[in-house]
């Protein structure tokens, strides 16, 4: 994404910082500004423009009421420090400001100066503007989920579990002693996968890219980008889990049946990336929540169908 470039129609002194309320008398006019005289002919000093914030966080592409009291000043001209099509204009009741936002491709801050005239005295008001890319929540929900996740999607946290239950099982069965037990246990190493690096690398560039956008330096369209590489690396790194446990499958099919079923991709429904709640394998989703088959429920604890379930071995 292109930078906005830099407008400045006012002076940098005059663009004063977010969190300060800027009031400026910068002079009085002719006879009239003064003030209003009231019903006993006494000159009624003149009310400057207030707004309640000097901060507002605005939706993209919407008008919002910027609430406040205009006093009956009127907008003499207003500045943006970027080239952003932002538009101003006063409240029809004197209650504030209408601000209409542009669509935007990333969250946008605008540095705002308002001129207002009110009988010839000129007060300047500078506001900070948030604008939300509203129409890329979606999008923005799901880099976090995936940035969050991210650590169980490298170490293949579903699959290890997993993994270790079919060992234990063999090993409880007297299948196989316990130095055997220990060799298998460390050979399960997602490490070894061939596009773990390339993984981990693309993982962190989407950290990056993300604090980036939320600063409007790239647009969603890169996030898109970076989570579509992420995708197609997950699901052949997924392919090292289904390998590994295709090696012990003959230890967990004593049990129960078999746990290489379906790729390894996001879930929008549960918010992480799963080889178990995107195929009906394992069970289906009813009521928002995903139930597994009966033939699963002995290791319930073990296969996660939740962002808020702690995948435990307490079953051993």
């Amino acid at each position: 994404m292109e930078k906005a470039s830099t407008k400045r129609i006012c002076s940098t002194l005059q663009f004063l910082s977010a969190g300060t309320f800027a009031l400026l008398l910068i002079g009085c006019g002719g006879g009239g500004s003064g003030g209003e005289k009231s019903s006993t002919g006494e000159k009624q000093p003149i009310q400057p423009p207030t707004l309640e914030n000097t901060y507002y966080a605005v939706d993209e592409g919407v008008q919002t009421r910027l609430a406040g009291n205009l006093h009956g000043a009127e907008i003499e001209n207003y500045a943006l420090e970027v080239d952003i099509d932002l538009t101003v204009s006063a409240s029809p009741d004197d209650t504030g400001l209408i601000l209409t936002a542009p669509f935007v491709n990333a969250p946008r801050l605008v540095n705002l100066l308002v001129t207002f005239n009110t009988n010839g005295a000129i007060y300047e008001r500078s506001l900070a503007i948030q604008i939300r890319n509203t129409s890329a929540r979606e999008l923005e929900e799901k880099t976090r989920l995936i940035m969050n996740d991210a650590s169980s999607l490298l170490s293949l946290g579903q699959d290890l579990a997993l993994y270790h239950f079919s060992v234990d099982t063999a090993y409880l069965y007297g299948l196989i002693p316990h130095s055997e037990k220990l060799r298998l246990l460390d050979e399960f190493s997602p490490e070894s996968s061939p596009v773990y690096s390339q993984l981990q690398t693309q993982l962190d560039g989407l950290s990056t890219a993300f604090s980036d956008y939320e600063k409007g330096v790239v647009a969603d369209s890169e996030l898109e980008q970076q989570i579509d590489v992420i995708d197609a690396l997950a699901a052949e790194h997924g392919e090292y889990g289904v390998h590994k446990l295709n090696d012990v499958s003959d230890f967990s099919e004593a049990v129960i049946p078999a746990l290489t079923y379906g790729t390894l991709k996001f879930s929008e429904d549960a918010g992480f990336f799963s080889r178990f709640v995107g195929t009906n394998d394992y069970g289906s989703w009813q009521d928002g929540e995903f139930s597994l088959n009966e033939s699963y429920a002995p290791i319930a604890s073990l296969i996660r169908t939740n962002l808020q379930q702690d995948i435990r071995c307490d079953a051993f």
